[in-house]
């Protein structure tokens, strides 16, 4: 959803910005149009400090990824109660996911579900 609207507030800014691009180079002193390109220009660094954001989510997402079944790989699943760890692995997995869905893959795409590690040797991880 998020990504939806950063589309259409680009395309939006786009459209400004080359409505003005294609305008007479005389200088511009209607001070509606004035008003217009500095919100345009707002909203483009709006835009750009959000593209940022989420490009830092979805890596923080992969990384969690990893260290999410690097931990089960070194046993994290063993021991007493085994089944909350694994609960607590599922959340997390899910959250790691939903950080990087905003990276501009498409809503239908699901990441890979690799079941649970429980009772599997370190050496058999791909």
């Amino acid at each position: 959803m998020i990504s939806k609207s950063i589309a259409v507030t680009c395309a939006l800014g786009a459209l400004f910005t080359s409505n003005f691009a294609t305008a007479p180079t005389s200088q511009v002193t209607d001070p509606q149009v004035v008003a217009l390109q500095a919100e345009v220009e707002a909203l483009t660094r709006k835009v750009e400090s959000f593209e940022k954001f989420l490009t830092a989510q979805e890596k923080a997402g992969k990384e969690l990824e990893a260290a999410l079944t690097k931990s089960e790989a070194e046993g994290f699943t063993a021991g007493i109660n085994p089944g909350s760890r694994e609960i607590l692995l599922k959340g997390l997995r899910a959250q790691a996911a939903a950080m990087q869905a905003g990276g501009g893959s498409s809503d239908d795409e699901q990441p890979e579900d690799k079941g649970s590690m429980r009772g599997r040797r370190r050496g058999s991880i791909k």
